[in-house]
């Protein structure tokens, strides 16, 4: 809205630079000026008070107001504020604010720059330390002597075996072994915290032995929940001692797994002919967790879990409210001394903040992180892993002319254009590159979606800066990629815009001209599949993978349908989809196939255009946009498409995922990535 205040302010301002008769906009349209300000009831003296304006950089618009041939539009714009003007004896508030900035974290930033984990990783003896950037983790046999708090992992059986003294401490704190629940004890000596993190019910996972198995899954909450509390006490280091209980992969074993499913009581008659039936087993759990899968799980949850989004804190406010730790030392006997396991270990913490530095992309406001500045954390990225990686990207001017208008229609209203940018991770060499098949990631990057002309109302708007996260997906696997180092190309893309109301915004309805047909905007508001669009026919042309995935909050329908539980997946590639589900489930991150219906394409033909971006009712909005994607994918190229809608962003705490951007997608792309390494 345009206040009367601002409204005056631009008037005064206007005063005191010698005003031409007319206003030129843009390279030919002249407006009078007394149409322009029509309404003003006088003319101001140089006199008279006024608001000065922010100061405008007018490179980031794509026409500069041009007022006079000597007035600029800064000149006119923004008012010098005389300085010394504050309170005497008081602080220059501007100072204060300036400071304040300047001391905040820039853990995005820092981790953008990271190169190679193995620049930071040391191995004595059977200890293998990473000084990450976020904090130091170990993998040790043994725990350390001085860790100020250490873990100890408790069953509800195991609990009940616990001596009289330390149960009657734990169950003051309401603890009996249950999952997701931990308590502390106090040793003879300040400091020596030992915490004992809850593990539920171990589970029969096999039907023909009585073996216990752990489920991951639950591994992952204990572990998170003990180094939330370790910071909660202000420990600076903790010494984790993973469960000797066998672990399962699977993610849970469904209940009477291991004792099946028996028929009905027989009557009398059929008892000796019941008895020789064999016992229906429900089913069984994966093979056992090898102990790299367990360290890696265990490495995850302590990065992530030492983490907290505190960029907008003051330094007090941070410090009363987040403790980060200093040093975590994991012990497992297991893996400590195996070469193999070093390395995996090593590579488990790059990843977990490569994870990190997806919510932080996803996280960080729109006025910050515009589609320039993330063209700039991509540019820094590269250059801290220049020997395998290239940047490459097409600004707006070069956009329109290769015939990409549907990103540039969605952007051409934002004050910072829209842009591709693409990332190419490619360690091999060229004679083996050219044998090889290979994937490209493609994340949708819209900095923020007001809606557009479609506005989205109050209660819908205020967290679109999270609308990027498709795009923060895919540069925290670009960053995991290139510090493992794992002997696979992979091209990602960044479709960056923001979807803004100006003007210039693009208008429902239009008919815009693609590279596969031309297409009527049914609704502003579905702007991400056509930025998607023009990525996916961008990296086709220029790139030519064999393989395209491409990962958006693209719909309000797949949540609707899946929740923040689960991405839906769909595809022209069975196998393909296959894969990409086992590389999601090895980390949790749940995608749920979804259909493609010729229905949906039918749904999404144009009347007055080759295509319509929406379908005509308000049915299957998740598979509709899909189809539209497919539509712009050319023949032999095996494509996925995961709408992360749902997952990406969490409406509360829930369990190890933090609320707001959580990174979903970045961990199933690189798992799937580095399964096809060599």
């Amino acid at each position: 809205m345009f206040s009367r205040t601002v409204a005056r302010a631009a008037r005064h301002a206007l005063a005191r630079v010698a005003a031409p008769s007319t206003f030129a906009l843009g390279a030919s349209l002249a407006v009078p000026r007394s149409r322009l300000f029509a309404s003003a009831p006088r003319v101001p003296t140089p006199t008279d008070e006024f608001v000065p304006l922010r100061p405008v950089d007018p490179s980031l618009f794509p026409t500069t107001l041009q007022l006079a041939a000597a007035t600029t539009y800064d000149a006119v714009m923004s008012v010098a504020v005389p300085v010394g003007t504050h309170a005497p004896g008081v602080a220059d508030p501007s100072a204060a604010v300036a400071a304040r900035k300047a001391a905040r974290p820039a853990a995005m930033e820092t981790l953008a720059k990271c190169g190679p984990v193995s620049n930071v990783t040391t191995v004595t003896g059977t200890t293998t330390t990473v000084a990450a950037a976020t904090l130091t983790v170990a993998l040790a046999a043994a725990a350390p002597a001085d860790a100020a708090a250490s873990v100890v992992f408790v069953t509800s059986a195991q609990f009940d075996a616990l001596d009289v003294a330390t149960k009657a401490i734990l169950s003051a704190q309401g603890f009996k072994g249950a999952a997701k629940t931990v308590a502390a004890t106090v040793g003879a000596s300040a400091g020596q915290i030992t915490l004992y993190a809850g593990l539920g019910a171990a589970i029969d996972g096999v039907s023909t032995s009585a073996t216990e198995y752990l489920s991951l899954n639950t591994l992952r909450g204990a572990i998170y929940t003990a180094v939330s509390k370790a910071k909660e006490l202000k420990a600076a280091s903790l010494a984790l001692t993973l469960p000797t209980i066998p672990v399962t992969t699977a993610d849970s074993v469904p209940v009477g797994a291991g004792q099946g499913v028996k028929p009905p009581k027989p009557a009398a008659a059929d008892a000796d002919a019941a008895a020789e039936k064999p016992v229906v087993p429900i089913g069984t759990p994966a093979a056992p967790a090898s102990a790299d899968e367990i360290v890696d799980a265990a490495v995850r949850m302590v990065v992530t879990g030492n983490w907290r989004w505190d960029k907008y804190w003051k330094a007090e406010t941070s410090k009363e409210k987040n403790h980060p730790l200093g040093t975590v030392t994991i012990v497992s006997a297991a893996a400590a001394p195996v070469a193999a396991s070093q390395t995996a270990f090593a590579n488990a913490v790059a990843v977990s903040e490569s994870l990190l530095f997806a919510r932080e992309f996803g996280n960080e406001r729109a006025d910050i992180l515009h589609p320039a500045a993330a063209e700039e954390l991509a540019a820094a990225l590269v250059a801290a892993n220049s020997d395998v990686m290239k940047l490459r990207v097409l600004q707006y001017d070069e956009l329109l002319a290769q015939g990409f208008n549907l990103i540039t229609s969605v952007g051409q209203g934002a004050t910072v254009l829209p842009r591709l940018v693409a990332i190419e991770y490619n360690p091999l060499s060229a004679e083996t590159a050219a044998k090889r098949e290979f994937v490209s990631f493609v994340g949708k990057g819209l900095c923020f979606d007001t809606g557009g002309l479609n506005l989205k109302p109050t209660g819908a708007m205020e967290t679109m800066y999270m609308d990027k996260c498709g795009a923060a997906a895919v540069i925290g696997t670009m960053r995991a990629l290139a510090t493992v180092r794992p002997a696979v190309k992979v091209v990602g893309v960044l479709a960056l815009a923001e979807n803004a109301i100006d003007a210039k915004a693009y208008k429902p309805y239009a008919v815009i001209d693609s590279h596969a047909g031309s297409v009527q905007v049914g609704n502003t508001d579905a702007e991400g599949r056509l930025c998607l669009a023009d990525a996916l026919t961008f990296v086709q042309n220029e790139y030519k993978p064999t393989h395209i995935v491409d990962v958006a909050t693209l719909t309000g329908a797949c949540v609707i349908a899946l929740g923040e539980h689960c991405a839906g997946l769909f595809g022209n590639s069975d196998v393909f989809a296959e894969e990409l589900t086992a590389a999601g489930t090895k980390h949790h991150e749940r995608l749920w196939r979804l259909p493609l219906f010729p229905e949906h394409a039918e749904d999404i033909a144009g009347e007055d255009s080759d295509l319509s971006s929406t379908g005509r009712t308000r049915y299957a909005g998740a598979s509709t946009a899909a189809t539209f994607l497919e539509k712009y994918i050319q023949p032999g190229v095996e494509w996925s498409h995961l709408d992360i809608a749902g997952p990406a962003s969490a409406s509360a705490p829930r369990g190890y995922l933090p609320k707001n951007a959580t990174g979903f997608g970045m961990q199933t792309l690189f798992e799937y990535a580095l399964s096809k390494a060599e």
